[in-house]
C-alpha cells in the first residue's frame, strides 16, 4: 500500500529521471484539471479526449529537447477524427540546476537525493517556470530552425528539436505579433497568454507553494479552452492545491 510522503523512512536514492517525471506530470496535471493517460503514448488526457498533453522539464544548464520520432507520433494524434485528439499540448517545465556544496566531485542537488521526497523538494524550490505549447509551434521551429543529433546520451543517432531557455523567453505577450510572424503562424488566429499559477502541497512535514510564471502558445479556441480550464482568481493568480503521493512504497 502507497504511504503518504510524510511516513516515507530515508531510503536509497532511485531513479532520478522517473521521480522527476513524476513531480511535473503531477504538477501538470493540478495546473490544467488533466488526468493520466491510461493507454496511448501521452503523459496526460485533458476533458474527455479534447486534447493530449505530453509533459517536459530541462534544467538551467541544458536546453530543453522534444525527439522528432515521438513528436512525429503525437502529431498523428491530433487534427480530430479519425485521430485521437482535437489538438495536442506540450507542458515544458523549467528548473535550476544548483550544486551541491557537501560533495567532491561536486554534484547537482538533484543527484545528491537520497530518496523520492528529497527530490521533490530540490524540485519544488528550484522549478521557476511553465510554458504551454501547441505541438504547431514546434513543427514551425523544426522547418526554421531543423532538428540536431548527439544530444541524448546514449541516444545520439536520434534526432531532437532544441529549445534554449534564451529561445523559450522570446515568447511574450508584448512580443506576440513578432514571434508569431516569423515561425509563419498568424497571429489573427494565435495566441501568446501569461499568468501565474500558485500550488500549494505538503512533502514529509513541510507546506511548499510553488508560484510558477506560465505562457501559454496556442490557437485562439484553444486559448479559450484553457481559460476554462486553468481559472486565475483576481489577485492572487491561480491557486491548487496538490497531494504529492508515492506510487509504491519502500521497506
Amino acid at each position: 500500500m502507497a504511504k503518504p510522503l510524510s511516513r516515507w523512512r530515508r531510503t536509497r536514492r532511485r531513479n532520478v529521471v522517473k521521480h522527476v517525471g513524476n513531480f511535473f506530470e503531477a504538477v501538470a496535471a493540478c495546473v490544467i484539471r488533466a488526468r493520466r493517460s491510461v493507454a496511448g503514448h501521452e503523459d496526460l488526457v485533458l476533458r474527455g479526449m479534447t486534447a493530449g498533453i505530453e509533459v517536459k522539464s530541462g534544467n538551467s544548464n541544458n536546453p530543453l529537447r522534444i525527439v522528432v520520432d515521438q513528436f512525429e507520433q503525437h502529431a498523428e494524434n491530433a487534427g480530430g477524427f479519425p485521430a485521437r485528439f482535437d489538438y495536442f499540448l506540450y507542458c515544458l517545465f523549467c528548473y535550476k540546476q544548483k550544486m551541491g556544496r557537501n560533495h567532491w566531485p561536486r554534484k547537482s542537488l538533484l543527484a545528491s537525493c537520497r530518496d523520492e521526497a528529497e527530490i521533490y523538494e530540490v524540485l519544488a524550490q528550484q522549478t521557476d517556470s511553465l510554458y504551454i505549447f501547441d505541438h504547431r509551434v514546434f513543427d514551425a521551429v523544426r522547418k526554421l530552425y531543423g532538428v540536431r543529433q548527439g544530444q541524448l546520451p546514449c541516444q545520439s543517432d536520434r534526432e531532437v528539436i532544441v529549445l534554449s531557455r534564451k529561445f523559450l523567453r522570446t515568447f511574450r505577450k508584448d512580443n506576440a505579433d513578432i514571434v508569431l510572424f516569423s515561425l509563419g503562424l498568424d497571429p489573427a488566429e494565435w495566441r501568446i497568454n501569461e499568468r501565474t499559477v500558485s500550488i500549494s502541497f505538503r512533502i514529509g512535514l513541510f507546506k511548499y507553494t510553488l508560484r510558477l510564471p506560465t505562457v501559454e502558445v496556442v490557437p485562439v479556441e484553444v486559448a479559450e479552452l484553457l481559460q476554462d480550464s486553468i481559472r486565475p482568481s483576481v489577485s492572487r493568480g491561480t491557486t491548487r492545491r496538490l497531494h504529492l503521493v508515492p506510487t509504491t512504497a519502500v521497506a
